[in-house]
């Protein structure tokens, strides 16, 4: 399986580090975007800080914002084509 680059959140507190993740394929209702740009924001930092939010296990990868190409749909996908800007 492919990987892709991924800043990864060791533990809550901890400094952010780069690493390699696999890159998923999209389950039924799902889109692969291959980002474009993408940002940390004040709840991304909020996580890390305070492991606030939704984040069960670590390590994680975690980020709210991103902006890309559809590269492949899952089933039942019917609002969006490969290619499309999201």
């Amino acid at each position: 399986m492919a990987t892709q680059k991924a800043l990864w959140l060791p533990n809550v507190g901890a400094e952010f580090t780069l690493g390699e993740n696999q890159i998923p394929e999209p389950g039924p209702g799902e889109v692969l975007v291959k980002l474009e740009a993408t940002a940390i924001n004040p709840i991304d930092w909020t996580i890390q800080k305070t492991g606030f939010f939704m984040v069960e296990k670590y390590p994680a990868i975690i980020g709210e914002s991103g902006s890309g190409v559809v590269t492949k749909l899952g089933d039942g996908v019917t609002n969006l084509v490969t290619g499309d800007r999201v």
